[in-house]
């Protein structure tokens, strides 16, 4: 089975002194199952990686695959869960965070917690 495949990705955006170049030619793998950690300085694109693999933002060049397909916008086949506190409901439990995704997909109530729980 496929996994992640970023394929000499960049990005840029518009600054306010001109155009900033956020990501340049970043190529790597990650297998299925394979746990990846992005480490980095503030700034250095990490969340806009992230972004694009989400398909939030589409790359300036290079391509994203997922399972060999290639990633046009964002879908329900893929989550970002942000570690800032401020963007997740301490009174929900992981449970309930994980069947969110099902919940996106319409599907019925009895259908989420045992997906969460698999």
């Amino acid at each position: 089975m496929r996994g992640i495949e970023i394929v000499k990705v960049g990005y840029d955006y518009a600054g306010a002194a001109g155009v900033v170049t956020a990501l340049r030619e970043v190529s790597f793998d990650v297998g299925a199952s394979e746990f990846l950690c992005l480490v980095g300085r503030s700034g250095c694109g990490k969340t806009t990686l992230l972004n694009l693999v989400a398909g939030f933002l589409p790359p300036t060049r290079g391509e994203i695959r997922i399972g060999g397909e290639t990633v046009k916008g964002h879908g329900l086949d893929r989550g970002v869960v942000f570690q800032d506190f401020a963007q997740l409901f301490p009174w929900r439990r992981s449970a309930t965070w994980s069947s969110a995704s099902r919940c996106a997909a319409s599907a019925p109530p009895s259908g989420r917690r045992p997906h969460a729980a698999s």
